[in-house]
């Protein structure tokens, strides 16, 4: 393929480590950074959890939502345990020792899920408001 020179000379610019230097990232001890795909299955996740029946399996029965919502807690503190964890790495200083950061992270992943009741209740308010004209 004969291509121009002018993209020959873009690829050369573009391929020397001075001009991408600044804006390369080298992952530390070959972890990825967080993935936009695992991040939109999460909030898919929660929102899934926080309002069964309205996203997620939209034809549950009643009495399955409590099977479903457990199972959909579970596959979201894993997911979120590796998007926390490559995170933390993302920022973990290449000499300091990241040995924790799996703990770290599954804590965090903990705490978020903890505070999924108080979410839901502090959006069940919310949306109570917004049916009776609160404009608040």
């Amino acid at each position: 393929m004969n291509q121009s020179k002018k993209v020959i000379k873009a690829i050369e610019r573009l391929t020397q480590y001075e001009s991408f230097d600044k804006v390369y990232h080298q992952s530390v001890a070959g972890q990825s950074m967080p993935s936009v795909k695992a991040l939109h299955e999460i909030v898919l996740l929660a929102r899934a959890i926080l309002f069964p029946g309205y996203f997620g399996e939209l034809n549950t029965q009643k009495e399955v939502i409590p099977h479903q919502i457990r199972a959909d807690v579970i596959k979201l503190h894993s997911l979120l345990t590796d998007q926390v964890q490559a995170g933390l790495f993302f920022y973990c200083p290449e000499h300091t020792s990241c040995d924790d950061v799996r703990q770290q992270a599954r804590e965090k992943a903990a705490d978020f899920i903890d505070a999924l009741p108080k979410i839901r209740e502090l959006l069940i308010t919310d949306v109570e408001a917004m049916y009776n004209g609160d404009p608040a």
